[in-house]
């Protein structure tokens, strides 16, 4: 899996997903994929049939790092006090490299288990330990503000997959599309990242207008 291939998603793509979460809160980071990019999901789905659930994480791990920003809050509850605390945890850390290949990961391209000989399975096993181990690990070291205690958490990519909430994005709808020449079409093909520029860029002059 070549990293530096992948697309960003816009801000149309983010609305969906959250629409998505909504609707079905249990949903599963392939239906995700498949809103994200539905050629790659049918390539990863064919290259990577064994460990599809791991590249498929990866991926959209990935794609929210270039499409909204490198750094999430998240909040989690301390093993050994209890409290809730906030983080801020950097993405790039779940990566390694992001232009590593992963290459030809099954014996003659065979999808199905059951086909496999014995050797052919401990292959995939080491593949996927180094694919964690090499490439990818959605594990993240925190320290509680609290105690001081030192733990690792795992994120849910459900709650990161966009800075803002379904009625934030229609506030922004409005706010550009009133206080300025840019249209729903014109904020629909953004990247979340760009959005959020232009309503910090929106907001300034907003700002400043009030103090004329």
């Amino acid at each position: 899996m070549n990293f530096s291939k992948i697309k960003k998603y816009n801000t149309k793509q983010e609305k969906d997903i959250l629409i998505e979460i909504l609707n079905n809160p249990d949903i599963d980071n392939i239906d995700i994929l498949k809103i994200l990019d539905k050629k790659l999901y049918k390539k990863l789905k064919k290259d990577y049939l064994e460990i599809l659930d791991e590249v498929v994480e990866s991926v959209i791990m990935y794609k929210r790092l270039i499409s909204v920003s490198e750094i999430v809050e998240i909040s989690s509850s301390c093993k050994k006090c209890k409290n809730v605390v906030f983080y801020s945890v950097n993405l790039k850390n779940a990566f390694k490299d992001f232009k590593e290949f992963f290459k030809n990961p099954f014996i003659d391209n065979k999808t199905n288990i059951s086909d496999l000989s014995l050797e052919e399975i401990e292959n995939i096993e080491k593949i996927f330990k180094q694919y964690n181990k090499e490439i990818y690990n959605n594990e993240f070291e925190v320290k509680c503000n609290f105690c001081g205690n030192t733990e690792k958490i795992k994120i849910d990519i459900k709650k990161i997959i966009s800075k803002f909430s379904l009625k934030n994005i229609y506030e922004q709808y409005r706010d550009l599309s009133y206080y300025s020449s840019i249209t729903k079409l014109d904020v629909d093909s953004m990247y979340p990242f760009e959005r959020e520029i232009f309503m910090g860029l929106l907001q300034e002059k907003l700002k400043n207008k009030d103090n004329e």
